[in-house]
């Protein structure tokens, strides 16, 4: 009897556990039945009603979507590939692709803003997608939201982006106040960008970011970015090579403010964490992480463009002089930035640098350039506590 009773409770568990998790397909076409039921009738991966019964699937439990093997380039050549309104707090939605789910961007076509779009979104999975091709595009991947919705823990995990040349702003990123809790895992970035392009734009409030050991390797912008109060920023364990100068040097990791006469005015955040990363050059270059600010001072409260007088602080005063300057013109807490244990190159000119310029018609106050600030920053072994939150 006992034995009879242990069989049931299993075959109990393994049914419960098997109408848990909802897996659904689709294809760069759809094949048979075309409704995403099985892999032979899976759906076509740009049908608007196949998604909204994904959704309507998720009130009720967690949905795998398979993308089979092929090329998904219709996200370019026909339209974004958008996946809006989706997700549910606590059942996930995954995006599942294999080595082969391709996403081209073919040489050829008109120029595009944006090829996959995930926009007021919550808990998803993005799991081996791979882009490449050489069209020209915006933005590749870009996670953002409405000020009413948001967009909030998404990771993207195991995807690449390779050989790239006509990607003008980013090939992913993040973007908007009610964006946050986006994860970069175990990513691939290589050859973004010819002229300009950068491979993470991050921009205006975006937060709680996190780019976990991935690789990046080549482009002529910043290879991470994250301008404009984009707050709350991880990078650890992550690899960063150069082996081409561009025709700027560019730091590697950016945290940069532009204001002008009349429009947006661009603050910086305060919380960061670049630990455990390597950064690889084979040229001479300025330096690996930097603060820098360009334009005009119409920040409340602040003075981003230095007096002569300020500018010497920077270059030539103590660490609590400077820490003082920074918190009081740019709003910087160097306590709360952390940066530990990463490898840079014996040839750096600068590790961690602020910088600021009168650009966009401003007028200087005495000082522009770039200061070594790496004295400033907290090297603590102690992680804060939104780091701790972002690893688990």
């Amino acid at each position: 009897m006992r034995k009879s009773f242990l069989l049931l409770a299993v075959f109990v568990f393994v049914n419960v556990a098997g109408i848990a998790q909802v897996s659904r397909f689709v294809a760069p076409h759809g094949v048979g039945k075309a409704d995403g039921s099985t892999p032979k009738d899976a759906a076509d991966f740009l049908d608007d009603k196949f998604w909204a019964g994904v959704q309507q699937a998720l009130q009720k439990q967690p949905v795998t979507v398979n993308f089979a093997d092929g090329d998904y380039q219709r996200a370019y050549t026909e339209r974004t590939f958008v996946l809006q309104d989706i997700g549910h707090p606590t059942h996930r939605l995954i995006l599942e692709g294999t080595p082969k789910t391709i996403f081209a961007v073919p040489a050829g076509h008109p120029y595009k803003p944006l090829m996959v779009s995930i926009k007021d979104a919550v808990n998803m999975t993005i799991r081996n997608f791979h882009f490449t091709g050489e069209g020209a595009v915006r933005y590749v991947l870009r996670v953002s939201s409405t000020k009413k919705k948001g967009t909030k823990n998404i990771l993207l995990e195991n995807c690449s982006w390779t050989d790239m040349p006509g990607v003008i702003a980013g090939a992913a990123g993040t973007l908007h106040e009610t964006t946050s809790h986006i994860t970069f895992k175990n990513c691939t970035f290589k050859r973004i960008g010819s002229k300009s392009g950068l491979m993470i734009y991050n921009a205006h409030h975006s937060h709680h970011l996190s780019v976990i050991d991935s690789y990046f390797e080549d482009c002529p912008g910043d290879f991470v970015r994250f301008r404009d109060k984009v707050d709350y920023v991880l990078v650890s364990g992550s690899t960063f090579v150069r082996t081409k100068l561009p025709r700027r040097l560019r730091a590697f990791i950016s945290m940069p403010t532009f204001t002008n006469v009349k429009g947006r005015v661009e603050t910086f955040g305060t919380n960061y964490a670049f630990v455990n990363n390597t950064f690889v050059d084979h040229n001479t270059i300025r330096s690996a992480i930097a603060f820098h600010h360009y334009g005009h001072n119409r920040n409340p409260g602040f003075n981003y463009l230095l007096t002569e007088e300020e500018g010497k602080v920077l270059t030539g005063g103590t660490a609590a002089e400077k820490k003082a300057l920074l918190l009081k013109n740019f709003g910087i807490n160097m306590d709360s930035v952390r940066i530990r244990g990463n490898n840079f190159p014996s040839h750096l000119d600068n590790k961690v640098v602020v910088g600021s310029f009168a650009r966009l018609g401003a007028e200087s106050k005495g000082w522009e350039g770039f200061a070594d600030i790496l004295d400033t920053v907290n090297d603590s072994s102690e992680p804060f506590d939104w780091e701790v939150q972002a690893t688990n």
